[in-house]
């Protein structure tokens, strides 16, 4: 028997000192990365417990929700020929494989075929908790066989890492969801056009969206924590029924009511209220949702007002045309006597007056006519500046008269427009005779503008699209007070001594025919500018286009 030597046993034992250092510190680097849950954390584990199980290399299978499969989520010297991951309900044919045994799985082949001396396969976790399956491989035939108690721990280690993972994943991914949440929330309660007001168990406000903030006049951070008495305000019997839904979980559906804004006023709503119990994310409160029905009320007044404007138009028509017939004889008598009668006999001013006044009243009922029931327009392509212009040409030696400049501007290549060449003349000799009206008492000289160009697409008339050519006609007279310019349009409406009140209200008709608009602005003590605005014409011009002349009004 030959001893050993001296130096054979003092590099042993220091190579026995060594490993168990390397073992203790793998075991303690171990230990520590269960205090982190970084990605990176599993390629250190890996690398830890092979050194602590002497491993020549170790593999990680670890459950993936997303795929329902095994993956391969960390390695250390893994062969290539291992698989990337398995079925997730893999479970080893043995736990333990050496070279020369049958290999009845899918790892113990890849390990036969690495050339691996023996595969350690562990199934960890519980049923309810992660599934990870742990692989080790050895160059050498049982190399395990002395490590099977820092096997066991290394498999108790990462069976811990592997659920406090998954656990981490599944609080991130919650963290995830309720961040969405929240934020798909505050989109929804954005964008909706309804005020909705939530309040707690005890009547305080805890949330209050922005449309229901621009109606109150209430901002979030003033609203919140405030009794809803304090915010919404109504004259019906609101509180009592946002108290019933509190203390009884009774809703609301479809209630109208009034709203009391913070600047005083008055806006009706559709009420709705809705309780919310314990078991909920927004725990026990109600929701409070009002639609402001400001428009739509606005819009059944307009039917209202639109509907006694109608019955009021057919009753006028029948009463003109009633009256015509009549008043026509009346004329023709008046002139049959005035022609019996010496030129100057005295009754001749009388019977004269009498047949200027017929003549008026004849002029006022065809305008009334006009109005209850206007003429198809007979609407052609028209070259809106030659129009405009010989219009106002006919008007100049009045408007010099007056004392009134004339200043014309038209864009260039303007497109001709679709109107009726009669009835538009009609409208110009309206706005222009208003104009001179409003400037006839100015100390000093007045201006008419006319501004020809193209205008806005849509131009605020619903329904059509497409080019549009905008007349502007301003005046520097005194302007009107808000209270005229907001009636201008009315029939029989005027501020004139003797008017009808008949003359915008056909001129506007006459545009919306058109598929036109009419509008208004007005500044006092600067001047009024009426806009119209006409669609333009698809094809081109044709050669020639007659234009009726209609002569300026003679002066009164």
């Amino acid at each position: 028997m030959i001893a050993a030597r001296p130096s054979d046993i003092r590099q042993a034992r220091e190579a026995m000192e060594a490993e168990a250092i390397a073992h203790a510190e793998a075991t303690v680097e171990l230990t520590q990365l269960l205090d982190g849950m970084p990605d990176e954390v599993w390629e250190e584990a890996a690398a830890a417990a092979a050194c602590l199980v002497s491993a020549n290399m170790l593999a990680l299978y670890i459950e993936d929700e997303g795929s329902g499969k095994l993956l391969l989520d960390a390695d250390f010297r893994t062969p290539r020929n291992f698989p990337s991951w398995l079925p997730l309900d893999y479970r080893p044919a043995s736990e333990v494989w050496d070279v020369g045994l049958a290999s009845d799985d899918v790892l113990s082949r890849a390990a036969r075929e690495a050339r691996l001396g023996s595969l350690v396969q562990q199934t960890l976790g519980t049923e309810e908790g992660a599934h990870v399956v742990l692989v080790m491989g050895y160059r050498k035939r049982g190399g395990y066989e002395v490590r099977t108690q820092s096997i066991a721990l290394v498999g108790s280690l990462l069976t811990s890492l592997a659920e406090r993972r998954l656990r981490a994943e599944a609080v991130v991914e919650l963290a995830r969801a309720h961040h969405s949440q929240s934020i798909l929330q505050e989109t929804l309660q954005r964008l909706i056009t309804c005020g909705l007001v939530v309040i707690d168990a005890d009547g305080r406000i805890t949330h209050i969206n922005e449309a229901a903030q621009d109606l109150l006049g209430y901002p979030l951070e003033e609203a919140r924590g405030r009794p809803f008495q304090e915010v919404l305000i109504s004259r019906e019997r609101l509180v009592p029924l946002v108290q019933r839904a509190i203390d009884e979980g009774v809703g609301v559906e479809g209630e109208e009511i009034t709203l009391i804004s913070r600047e005083g006023a008055a806006v009706p709503v559709l009420l709705r209220v809705a309780s919310v119990w314990p078991g909920t994310d927004l725990e026990e409160s109600v929701l409070i949702v009002f639609d402001d029905r400001s428009h739509h009320k606005a819009m059944e007044a307009r039917g209202r007002h639109l509907e006694q404007l109608s019955f009021l138009g057919e009753m006028s028509a029948i009463f003109a045309h009633e009256i015509r017939n009549p008043l026509a004889g009346i004329s023709a008598g008046v002139e049959y006597v005035a022609s019996k009668l010496p030129p100057d006999d005295p009754l001749q001013e009388s019977l004269q007056m009498i047949h200027a006044e017929s003549k008026r009243l004849n002029q006022l009922l065809g305008d009334i006519l006009t109005v209850a029931r206007p003429k198809p327009a007979e609407i052609t392509a028209t070259d809106i500046v030659a129009l405009v212009a010989r219009s106002l040409d006919r008007w100049r030696p009045r408007l010099g008269r007056k004392h009134i400049d004339v200043e014309f501007f038209a864009d260039d290549d303007l497109p001709p427009v679709m109107v009726d060449p009669r009835e538009l003349e009609q409208v110009l000799t309206n706005l222009f005779s208003n104009a001179i009206h409003a400037m006839s008492a100015l100390p000093q000289r007045g201006t008419l503008s006319v501004h020809i160009c193209m205008g806005p697409e849509d131009a605020g008339y619903v329904g059509y699209e497409g080019q549009r050519i905008q007349i502007d006609v301003g005046d520097t007279g005194p302007g009107m007070p808000p209270e005229v310019k907001r009636r201008v349009f009315e029939p029989f409406f005027t501020t004139k001594n003797g008017g009808t009140g008949l003359g915008l209200a056909i001129a506007r008709r006459i545009i919306s025919q058109h598929n036109g608009t009419l509008t208004v602005e007005s500044w006092e003590g600067v001047g009024t500018v009426f806009t119209i605005t006409l669609p333009a014409a698809a094809q081109a011009l044709a050669p020639a286009v007659t234009v009726p002349d209609i002569a300026a009004p003679e002066e009164s």
